[in-house]
C-alpha cells in the first residue's frame, strides 16, 4: 500500500514538474514571438518612413521608393562614398538645373566642369551693379576681374548646350537711387545698355539679376512702388531677349517660418507684369529663418516650408511652374550651445564631425533632413536623401532647381541630378 501511495505521489510530482516546464517553455516562446513581432513591426515602420515623402508634391509619385533611403545613409557610408564621381545619365533630363559658383568656394569651378552634362545653367557669382559715382542716372558694373574665359571655354567643351549667366547683384544703391533707377526711363536704359555691352564682349548668355530684395527694402522705406521695378525688369528682359540673352530673377522665400504668405514678397500680379520677359524666377529656399533663430536648434530648409514656397510662386493652378527654379542648398547650419555659436557649415567641417566616434547621425522625419549631434552641438547638413526628396518635388510640380552653391557640398551630391 505504501508503495502504491509512493508511486502515486511520484506520478503527481512528475506531472507537476512537466507541467511547469511546459508552461515555462510556452511562456518563453510567447516572449520570443512578441519580441519578433515588435522587431518586424519596427522594421516595417522604418521602411515606410524611409520611402515616405511628406507633402502634396508627391501626389503623382505613387509608391516609387527613394533611390537614397534616409536610414540607409550612415556615417560610414557617407565617409566612404562622398568623393565618388557619378558619370551616369541625368535623372531628369527635361528639368532645368542651375548651379551657382562662388570664388570663395572655388571647388565649384572644377566640379561644374565635371558635371557639366548634368547642368542647364551655371551662374558664377562675379558681378555687382552699382550707381556710377561720377555720372548721374548711370550704372557701373564691378567684379569683371573675376571673369574667367578659360573656365567658360572648358564648360562649353564639356556641354555645348550649357548657358553661362553670371549673377549680377544690385549693391550700394540708396532707396532714392533705386526709385530713380526703376522710374526713370533714362536711368533704366543706360543700365541695361551697359549690361548688354558686357555680356556681348565677354561672350556670356545672360544674367541672374539679384535685385528683388533691395527693391523690397526700398519700397518699405520710401513711397517707391515695387511694381515699378517689376515693370523695369520686364523691359530689361525683353531687351535681353532681343539680343538672344536670358534673365533669371531670384526672390526671397515668400512664405515665412510660421507658414504665412507675405504677399509683398510675391503675388500672382507680378507674373502678369512680367509676362514672358523673364526666363525663370528662382526661389531662394536656402535658409529657414525662425523667429527664435538665436535661441534654438532649427533645420536648414524643412520640406513643408520648401513646398509651400514653391506652391506660392507657381500660381494657383501651377501655370507658372515651368518658369520657376526651386532653391536647393549644398551647405549646412550648426548650433553649438556650449560656445553659444551658430553659423553656416561647409562639407569639410561636416565630414570632420562625422569622423568623431561620439557623433551621431540622425534623420528628422518631419523636416526630411539629416542632422548630426555631438555633445551640445547639432548640425543640419544636406545628404543624398534630403536632396533627392527636394529635387523630386520640383520635378513633380514641373519646376526646375537651383543649387547654392556647387563648391560647398559633397562630390557625390551630383547623383541626384
Amino acid at each position: 500500500r505504501m508503495r502504491l501511495i509512493d508511486l502515486i505521489c511520484l506520478a503527481l510530482l512528475v506531472t507537476t514538474v512537466v507541467g511547469l516546464s511546459k508552461s515555462d517553455g510556452e511562456s518563453k516562446i510567447r516572449e520570443e514571438q512578441e519580441a519578433l513581432k515588435k522587431e518586424v513591426k519596427e522594421k516595417k515602420k522604418n521602411k515606410q518612413e524611409d520611402h515616405k515623402i511628406t507633402g502634396l508634391a508627391m501626389r503623382n509619385a505613387g509608391s516609387e521608393p527613394l533611390e537614397f533611403r534616409p536610414r540607409a545613409l550612415t556615417k560610414s557610408s557617407i565617409l566612404d562614398d562622398h568623393e565618388g564621381k557619378y558619370e551616369g545619365p541625368r535623372k531628369y533630363p527635361d528639368m532645368p538645373t542651375m548651379a551657382y559658383i562662388t570664388p570663395w568656394n572655388n571647388a565649384g569651378y572644377d566640379r561644374a566642369v565635371r558635371i557639366a552634362s548634368r547642368l542647364s545653367i551655371v551662374a558664377p557669382v562675379w558681378l555687382q551693379l552699382k550707381p556710377d559715382p561720377e555720372r548721374e542716372r548711370e550704372c557701373s558694373i564691378t567684379g569683371t576681374h573675376d571673369i574667367d574665359q578659360g573656365w567658360m571655354e572648358r564648360l562649353r567643351e564639356a556641354n555645348p548646350k550649357l548657358k553661362i549667366l553670371p549673377r549680377l547683384i544690385l549693391e550700394e544703391f540708396s532707396s532714392e537711387q533705386l526709385k530713380d533707377l526703376f522710374t526713370s526711363d533714362t536711368a533704366s536704359a543706360n543700365c541695361i545698355r551697359k549690361i548688354i555691352d558686357l555680356l556681348e564682349s565677354a561672350g556670356m548668355d545672360g544674367i541672374v539679376l539679384e535685385g528683388w530684395l533691395p527693391v523690397l527694402r526700398a519700397a518699405h522705406q520710401t513711397s517707391f512702388d515695387a511694381g515699378d521695378a517689376i515693370e523695369t525688369f520686364s523691359i530689361w528682359g525683353k531687351t535681353l531677349h532681343g539680343k538672344g540673352k536670358m534673365i533669371i530673377l531670384p526672390i526671397p522665400p515668400p512664405v515665412d517660418s510660421s507658414m504665412q504668405l507675405m504677399h509683398s514678397v510675391w503675388n500672382d500680379a507680378y507674373w502678369d507684369l512680367l509676362g514672358d520677359s523673364i526666363d525663370y524666377v528662382q526661389i531662394m529656399t536656402h535658409d529657414f529663418y525662425p523667429a527664435d533663430r538665436q535661441t534654438t536648434v532649427f533645420p536648414q530648409a524643412p520640406v513643408r516650408w520648401v513646398e509651400q514656397n514653391l506652391r506660392a510662386v507657381i500660381g494657383q493652378q501651377g501655370e507658372h511652374a515651368n518658369r520657376v527654379l526651386l532653391g536647393l542648398y549644398h551647405y549646412g547650419f550648426k548650433t553649438d550651445f556650449s560656445r553659444q555659436q551658430q553659423g553656416a557649415v561647409m562639407a569639410k567641417e561636416f565630414l570632420e564631425i562625422l569622423q568623431n566616434e561620439e557623433s551621431e547621425l540622425e534623420w528628422d522625419q518631419e523636416t526630411q533632413e539629416h542632422f548630426v549631434r555631438l555633445g551640445k552641438m547639432q548640425m543640419f547638413f544636406p545628404t543624398l536623401a534630403s536632396l533627392e526628396i527636394r529635387t523630386r518635388m520640383a520635378h513633380e510640380y514641373g519646376s526646375g532647381i537651383s543649387i547654392w552653391d556647387l563648391g560647398q557640398g559633397l562630390e557625390h551630391f551630383s547623383r541626384v541630378l
